[in-house]
This record gives C-alpha cells, sequence and structure tokens, in this order.
C-alpha cells in the first residue's frame, strides 16, 4: 500500500514570514525586507497592497493547507494576525479544500450548467420580475448562474430556487414596512444573497439601489462620507446588507435620517417563513433601479432606469452581439456596476443563457480564473474592462495558457474607456496558443444613462483602430488619417466601438447640438428606448444633459467614420494649454508604462496658471519608492515619457503612495477628487485605524445628531402643546356650540373657532385666490392631505360654505348632532339607497345657492401624491350646472400627516383657483371636467400625480356607478 500522506504540521510563525518575504521579493524591490516582522503592517511597511494581499492569501493557502475566511483580506494586517486566522482555519481547513473538490464533482454531475437550448425568451414581459417568473414557469430546474464561489465550489442558482429566495427577501422587507416605490439599498458582494436582494427588491415593489460593499476597513472613512451621501440622494428605506458590515450599517444609518430598516440578508435567506410567492404590481413605465454612475468627473448621480429601460436595452444588445443558444457567459464584473449587472447577469436572465460567475475579488487575484472558467464551462462571451486584459498579460503565465481552450470564445467585450489598441495586441498574442482568435475582441461603448449598451460593432470583425494626425486632430478635432509611413510619435490611435445598437440614435454633435461631419470630434449624444428617466433628486443635472428632440449629452467626446463611433475622450477631463488639447488617458498611460509607477494609479489634470493665462499639466503617479534620489529619477523619467508619447512635458510630476489616488467603484480614475486633493495638500495624507475613523465620524456627527435631537425635542414640544390646544378648544366649541342656533349661526361660530384653533397653534393658513369663488352654488374641490384638511378650510374660505361628510359621522355623538344642526350633507357610503338620498341633498344644498366641499380623492394616506379623482362629484356639477373650483392644499400633510397625532409647525397654503365649467353631461365631458379639476390641483402643489387604476364613482357619492 502506498505511504499515506503526512498531515500537516502546526503553523508556525517562521513560515509566515518566509511566504510573505518571498512574495514581498517577487512583486517589488524587495525594499520591504528591512521591515519584515510579525506586527509590521502589510500596507505602510512591507508595501503590499490589496491586489498584492490578495495574492499572498492565496501562497499561505497553498503552503499551510487552510482556507482563509474572507474577513481576512480586510481585517488581516500583519503577519502575526494572519497566523492567528491560519491557526483558527487549520481545525476545518484541509478537510473544506477536499471536500470542496468533491463537492465540485458531485454538483457538476447532477446540476451541471444546461447544454439544451434555452425557451424563447419572454418577448411579452413588461418587467424584470415578469421574465423570471416566466422562465419559472416553463424551466424551473433550469440552471440560470453558476456561482463559482471563493472556496472554489461551484453553487448553482436555478430559476425556482432565485424566485424562492427573492419571495423570502420580499417577505422580509415588506415586514420592515417597505412602501411601494421605496428606495432598498444593497451593500453585497458577488453572492447568492445579491442576487435574491435585488430581485426580492422589485418583487416587493420597491427599487433597488446597488452599493460596493466595504472592502478594507482601513477605508472605512471615505466609504462612509461617499456612501452615506448616495442614500440620503437615493431616500433608501431600507438596507440590504450582511453581517459582517453592521457596523457600517450603523455608521450610515447615522448620517442618513431616511434609513429605518437593516435587512441581514443571510438571515432573511435562511427564514422558510417568509418565503412568498405575491409579486407588486408593476409596469414597464415603473422604476426598475437607481444606477449610481461611478463619479469619476464628479459627484456621483443615481441613474433611474424605468424595467422599459432595462428590457429595451437587453433586447437590443443581444440583437447587437447575436447572442444564440449555446452560449455562456463568463463573467467577474461587480453586480452593483452597470456592465456587471446587465451584461454580466439581467440579459442572461431574460434569454435564459447560462452564466458563470465568479467574484471580483477572485478575478483580481487570480486573473487565470476567469479563463480557466471559460475553458471548463465552454464559455463563449464576456463583458470586461480595458486594465483587464492587461491585467490577465501581466500575471497569467504562459504555462497557464497553454492547456486551456479558448478556441470558441466569440465575442469578448471590451467596454472601458478608453480602450488601448496596444492592450488588445498583447491580449491576442498573449491568448493564441489556447485557440483565442482576435477577430473574437469586441469593442463597444456604453454608459449608465443608456443602462449600458449604446454602440456595439459587428461580431466576428475584431478591433478596428484608426490612426489619425495628431497635429491636425489636437488644433481642430479632425480626424485626419495618417499616412502609411507616418512617425508613431505624429500618430493618435483610436479604437473603433462599431454603431447603435438596434433601435437607438448616435451623432456627434457641436456646442450648440448641431450634427457635425464624419471624422469630426464632437459631443457625443445619443437616443432610443433605453435612455434614462433623469438623474434622481437631481433636475438641475438633469436638464444639462437632457436635449431637445430626446437626445442625450454623453459627456464623451469622439467622432464618426461611415456610421463607425470613435471615443477621443471626456468634455470635463480635456485639458487645454497652449490652444492645443490634450487627452489625460495618454498622459496616465505614458506615465504608467514608467518602470516604478503602479499601472492604472496614475491621474492627469490641469490646473489653471494664472500668470502664464493657460493650464498646467499635473500627473500623480503612485509609487512605493522612497528613496529621494530614486524618486527624483523615477519623476524625471515620466516626464520624459509623456513629452515622447505627447510631445509637451508635463509642468509637475507628484509622487504618491500606494492607494493615494482617489478610484471610482468600478476602478476607474477620479481625476476630479485628485485634483481636489491635490489643490488642498491632502494627497497622500493616512486613513489612520478603524477605531479612530469610526470615533472621528462619530464626534464629528455629534454637533447633527445633537442639533437633531434638540429639534426633536422641539417637534415634540409643539406637537404636545398644538394638540392639547386643539382638543381643549375642540371640546369647548362642541359643548358651547348646543346652545348655538342652527344654520348660518352655527356655520359662522365654527368659522371662528377655526381660526382662533389655527392662530393660536400657529397654523393659520395663508389664503390666496378668493376673488376666485363664484357668488352662486359651486363644488369646491380641494385635494385631501391630512385630517387638518376640515378645520383649514373652515378657517380659510367664508362661512357659508357646506362640507360633505362620510355617513359614519352621524353617530358621533359629539359631533353628529352639530354636522346636521350645521347643514353640512352626510353621505353613506355602504347603502346605495341612503347614499342617493344623500346625493339629492347635496343637489338641493346647490340649488339654494350654497357653495359645497367635496374631496374627490375620497381618502388620504402618509404616502404624497395627488391621488386619482373620482367622478361623482364632477357629474354632480355637471347635471346642476354650476362650476367646480379647484382649491390647492399645501402643507397640511407635514403638518400632521397619517399615522400620528402631534401636529408639525410648518406652513399652510390655501390657493382658490379659477372656476371650470362642464361642456355638457355626457361622460366624456364629465371625465374632462375631472381631470381639468386634477391638472389645475396638480400644477399649484409640490407632490407628485400618483396614477392608479381610475374607478368610475366618488365612493359615498354615487353609488350607481361604485364596480
Amino acid at each position: 500500500m502506498p505511504d499515506t500522506p503526512p498531515a500537516p504540521g502546526p503553523i508556525e510563525e517562521a513560515t509566515v514570514l518566509a511566504v510573505v518575504g518571498e512574495l514581498i521579493s517577487a512583486v517589488g524591490d524587495g525594499r520591504g525586507l528591512g521591515n519584515l516582522r510579525l506586527d509590521a503592517s502589510l500596507e505602510r511597511e512591507l508595501g503590499l497592497g490589496s491586489l498584492e494581499r490578495v495574492e499572498l492569501l492565496g501562497r499561505l493557502e497553498a503552503r499551510l493547507g487552510v482556507v482563509f475566511p474572507e474577513e481576512a483580506l480586510s481585517e488581516a494586517d500583519t503577519p502575526r494576525q494572519l497566523v492567528a486566522l491560519a491557526r483558527k482555519a487549520r481545525g476545518e481547513g484541509a478537510s473544506d479544500m477536499s471536500e470542496s473538490a468533491g463537492a465540485k464533482e458531485h454538483v457538476r454531475e447532477d446540476l451541471s450548467l444546461p447544454t439544451d437550448a434555452p425557451p424563447p425568451a419572454p418577448a411579452e414581459a413588461q418587467t424584470l420580475i415578469e421574465a423570471l417568473d416566466w422562465h419559472v414557469a416553463r424551466a424551473p430546474g433550469r440552471v440560470h448562474v453558476m456561482l463559482l464561489r471563493e472556496d472554489g465550489r461551484e453553487e448553482p442558482i436555478t430559476y425556482a430556487g432565485l424566485r424562492r429566495d427573492a419571495g423570502r427577501v420580499a417577505a422580509g422587507l415588506r415586514r420592515r414596512g417597505l412602501r411601494p416605490g421605496g428606495k432598498v439599498a444593497i451593500m453585497l458582494p458577488t453572492s447568492r444573497g445579491y442576487f435574491a436582494a435585488f430581485m426580492g427588491a422589485l418583487l416587493a415593489g420597491g427599487v433597488p439601489v446597488p452599493l460596493y460593499p466595504p472592502f478594507r476597513l482601513d477605508r472605512i472613512a471615505e466609504y462612509i462620507q461617499r456612501e452615506a451621501k448616495i442614500l440620503a440622494n437615493a431616500e433608501a428605506e431600507v438596507l440590504i446588507t450582511f453581517a459582517r458590515a453592521a457596523r457600517v450599517a450603523e455608521l450610515i444609518r447615522d448620517q442618513v435620517p431616511a434609513l429605518g430598516q437593516v435587512l441581514d440578508v443571510d438571515e432573511a435567506l435562511a427564514d422558510a417563513s417568509l418565503d412568498t410567492a405575491v409579486a407588486a404590481d408593476l409596469r414597464g413605465e415603473d422604476t426598475a433601479l437607481l444606477q449610481y454612475t461611478s463619479g469619476s468627473t464628479g459627484d456621483p448621480k443615481g441613474v433611474e432606469l424605468t424595467h422599459a429601460n432595462v428590457l429595451a436595452n437587453i433586447r437590443a444588445a443581444a440583437e447587437g452581439c447575436a447572442l444564440r443558444a449555446g452560449d455562456v457567459m463568463v463573467s467577474w464584473l461587480p453586480l452593483y456596476h452597470d456592465m456587471g449587472l446587465v451584461g454580466g447577469w439581467l440579459m442572461n436572465l431574460y434569454f435564459g443563457t447560462p452564466t458563470v460567475i465568479l467574484s471580483p475579488v477572485t478575478f483580481l487575484a487570480r486573473p487565470e480564473r476567469w479563463l480557466q472558467a471559460f475553458s471548463s464551462y465552454h464559455g463563449t462571451i464576456a463583458c470586461a474592462p480595458n486594465f483587464a486584459f492587461d491585467l490577465c498579460v501581466k500575471r497569467v503565465a504562459a504555462e497557464a495558457i497553454a492547456p486551456l481552450q479558448l478556441g470558441q470564445i466569440r465575442a469578448l467585450l471590451n467596454g472601458s474607456e478608453p480602450i488601448l489598441p496596444a492592450t488588445l495586441d498583447r491580449f491576442a498574442e498573449h491568448l493564441a496558443p489556447a485557440g483565442f482568435r482576435r477577430e473574437a475582441l469586441f469593442c463597444a461603448y456604453g454608459l449608465a444613462e443608456n443602462m449600458v449598451a449604446v454602440t456595439f460593432p459587428p461580431p466576428g470583425r475584431g478591433p478596428l483602430v484608426d490612426r489619425v494626425e495628431r497635429t491636425a486632430f489636437e488644433a481642430t478635432g479632425e480626424a485626419r488619417p495618417a499616412a502609411a509611413d507616418a512617425p508613431e510619435g505624429e500618430v493618435l490611435h483610436f479604437v473603433g466601438c462599431g454603431a447603435a445598437v438596434p433601435k437607438h440614435e448616435v451623432r456627434i454633435a457641436d456646442e450648440a447640438g448641431a450634427a457635425l461631419p464624419d471624422r469630426q470630434q464632437g459631443r457625443i449624444l445619443f437616443r432610443g428606448p433605453s435612455t434614462f428617466k433623469g438623474y434622481y433628486g437631481n433636475p438641475e443635472a438633469t436638464a444639462k444633459v437632457q436635449l431637445e428632440g430626446g437626445w442625450v449629452d454623453s459627456g464623451d467626446l469622439g467622432y464618426m467614420v461611415n456610421g463607425e463611433l470613435f471615443i477621443s475622450g471626456r468634455v470635463k477631463d480635456l485639458i487645454i494649454k497652449g490652444g492645443r488639447n490634450y487627452y489625460p488617458h495618454e498622459l496616465e498611460a505614458a506615465a504608467g508604462a514608467v518602470a516604478g509607477v503602479r499601472q492604472g494609479c496614475v491621474a492627469a489634470f490641469a490646473v489653471r496658471d494664472e500668470a502664464a493665462g493657460t493650464e498646467s499639466i499635473v500627473v500623480v503617479a503612485e509609487t512605493k519608492e522612497e528613496r529621494p534620489a530614486a524618486r527624483a529619477a523615477l519623476q524625471q523619467k515620466i516626464g520624459e515619457a509623456i513629452a515622447a508619447s505627447v510631445g509637451i512635458p508635463p509642468d509637475r510630476v507628484v509622487l504618491t503612495a500606494p492607494g493615494a489616488v482617489p478610484k471610482t467603484s468600478s476602478g476607474k480614475i477620479r481625476r476630479g477628487d485628485t485634483r481636489k486633493l491635490y489643490l488642498a495638500g491632502e494627497l497622500g495624507r493616512g486613513h489612520g485605524s478603524f477605531a479612530r475613523q469610526a470615533a472621528g465620524l462619530y464626534l464629528r456627527g455629534l454637533p447633527r445628531r445633537a442639533r437633531a435631537l434638540a429639534g426633536r425635542a422641539g417637534e415634540v414640544a409643539y406637537g404636545g402643546f398644538a394638540l392639547g390646544t386643539f382638543g381643549g378648544m375642540l371640546a369647548a366649541s362642541t359643548a358651547a356650540g348646543r346652545f348655538i342656533p342652527s344654520g348660518a349661526p352655527l356655520r359662522r361660530f365654527s368659522r371662528q373657532v377655526a381660526r382662533a384653533t389655527m392662530a393660536t397653534i400657529g397654523l393659520r393658513p395663508n389664503v390666496t385666490g378668493l376673488e376666485n369663488m363664484p357668488q352662486g352654488p359651486c363644488i369646491l374641490a380641494p385635494n385631501h392631505c391630512s385630517y387638518l384638511d376640515p378645520f383649514v378650510l373652515l378657517a380659510a374660505l367664508p362661512d357659508t360654505i357646506r362640507f360633505v361628510v362620510k355617513g359614519e359621522c352621524r353617530d358621533n355623538r359629539a359631533f353628529g348632532p352639530l354636522i346636521r344642526r350645521a347643514g353640512h350633507v352626510l353621505i353613506e357610503r355602504l347603502q346605495a339607497e341612503r347614499a342617493l338620498a344623500g346625493l339629492e341633498a347635496v343637489a338641493e344644498v346647490l340649488r339654494a345657492g350654497a357653495p359645497v366641499v367635496v374631496f374627490p380623492e375620497g381618502t388620504f394616506s402618509r404616502e404624497a401624491g395627488l391621488r386619482p379623482f373620482k367622478l361623482g362629484a364632477f357629474r354632480l356639477a355637471a347635471e346642476t350646472g354650476v362650476p367646480v373650483v379647484p382649491i390647492a392644499l399645501r402643507g397640511t400633510r407635514n403638518a400632521l400627516h397619517d399615522g400620528t397625532w402631534l401636529p408639525r409647525h410648518v406652513p399652510i397654503d390655501v390657493q382658490v383657483l379659477p372656476p371650470i365649467t362642464a361642456e355638457g353631461k355626457t361622460l366624456v365631458d364629465i371625465v374632462r371636467l375631472r381631470d381639468l379639476t386634477a391638472d389645475a390641483i396638480a400644477a399649484h402643489i409640490d407632490e407628485p400625480r400618483l396614477h392608479a387604476v381610475m374607478v368610475a364613482g366618488i365612493q359615498g357619492l354615487d353609488p350607481s356607478e361604485r364596480g
């Protein structure tokens, strides 16, 4: 019998230190070896950034035979901490690794990727939930996602499984009081929970707001500030996260008052009692998600996209890349980013195309796993930004490429900005031994404001590179073709990104919006069914980009050649010096190629030089180099490289430590933020420990919390005073009213009491437009927001008005007799015979010459918005020939909203609008009168229209029209 392999020996501190030392030597110049000790900081003292630390964990797992927990990457900052985590994992590490392989084989045998053609796409679906349910009904056991976990295991997710998980999350959200249309922030890594959270939010009637989860605790302050701003802008009501993020969630919750609930997705998924199959009533025009843009040139903005937008882009993208049966998507893109969300997941959910998904951390640590997934699962399509292609070339050895099978890949989309021709060449050459074809490279253009896809090239064509004369292009924007023998220093290279995807349009325009001819650089405009609704809560930003004719200004620069789009830069990033234009990405690429500079960690921007009357070019580059002489030499080399590339050296080269150049959630350089840090002298400033940052955030929030507490105390005190005053005066007036004569005297008394009460508690309404009230009979139609509305109208309007009151008040011992004696009309809502009698009573009041107040919405709720008007009041107006007077109430909902009895001190306005008269007595005339009245009120209040299924008839006024 063969010898049994010896059990792993104890984990020695020296072994861990040796592995750390090997990595330092492999990825750098060995400088950090002088600081190598158990308590040295991996990043600050040993120079190991996040990517190097991921690589370190992989090496330690292989050497020690353990599997580190996920939090090791973010929590372990010293070799001693790694030793402790390794020893903790040793009890289960070896068995975990062996079980992983066995589980993988078992899953592949019983529940592997489907090889049959997917069912036809749900062409009639109007929402993502309808698309999901369509597949659940036809192929519930079909594997939709094969999730490759970081521990190497496969986790298949079927359509039925996704629907079940989404149902549990939806039930958890509903238990927490999520309202229809309420925003649900999702702060989760790539996992089963993320898919469930996104679909569960939609299933519950909410709007998902994807956020990227915290990765490093030593960056927690920056993360909190950025995400709190997004959550506040989105007005998120619920945050779905995981248990480890509890501390982060609480810090965010402290800064975002609207955030009322936090849902642990793992608890929801484990609770079978939360299962639900009931979907919210959604339509194509309803908002499907808020996708926050990367913020590479400014503050992030919430792109509001409807279900119709999303599905239109999915269908257009699938047609543009010729998606077909047998395709398998392989994606590592983060699901909180538009390209990963749509290209990596939702497009495949809609069409039934299986998708293999691994986490971004896995790809960054071991990019070969992405390529291996193509080979193992016969992957044919994928999306990735430009840097990913370079990372594969740099980090995946040739011997790891040779055994792979990559010849079946037919569309490998590069959607980053910019796409560099040299990157494409290197990638195609590096993967050629595995059968990869250069024609499979698929260079496209997209942005969140159009869901994602804007232009696609013909599949299988391969990259199209345009060589243009540098001098002419930089001087005039004309993309004049360069001569074949022109020196490379005099040539600019731009990659073609294809034509507009089906049913969409793209054009190049000047500053005034006029179309430009081929080969002339200008602004890229687009339009089509995927075009977003706008930036949520930011009408100013929306107005800047949404142009006449449905066109949207992308903020990008480019030119067209025979229908092909070439991207040349971004409007805000353009550097102008001495009358010439320079493109930051070209300067950054030149600097990044210099040995000693961290690739992808360079920012170029302009700083105004008032003395010279032009702009200075500043280049900030990250480096691990600390020796003064070597840093000076590195600055010189960067300047020379940029001068050789663009013909002019930068005015200043700034070297900074790793991690100092801010990036977006998708890895793009935030040039604007880098410029702000540079001007403020804060580049490279340390972040401190988690405890210190958390304490800092807490202390900085104390004044705000103190003000909020004082304000809340003031609100409670005022509310108690107002409620007591209101109740006391109401009780006294009710008692006194028994001795006031009926009819007009009692109505005058009621008005005086209402005016005195509202004045005493500081809520006396500001009344305008009383001159619009007719002298004779009319129907007064106000919007309905609060229990205060009748008292506000009593105080604001003449004492001749009568109210239509619901019949239930008849039996109220205190108010019922006074209501009847004052001449107001009670309408039964449930008994048709008595309701008809009430209608006749209203008509009698009108014939007697009195104005009658009817709330055409019928009811109100805490939810802000003008509800659909019922027809009964308008039918009565048409039949009696009296005008309808719209009345706009503002402030009463905030003063006393549904669900509370404590009034708030806010301004209240009552605006009487010009009367409207029905043109006839037909149903068409009645509907038109109703709509004109609703339109008039909607134009004068600060609340949205709530569109719902219109029900003919007004409840309690016209039982003959009730369905």
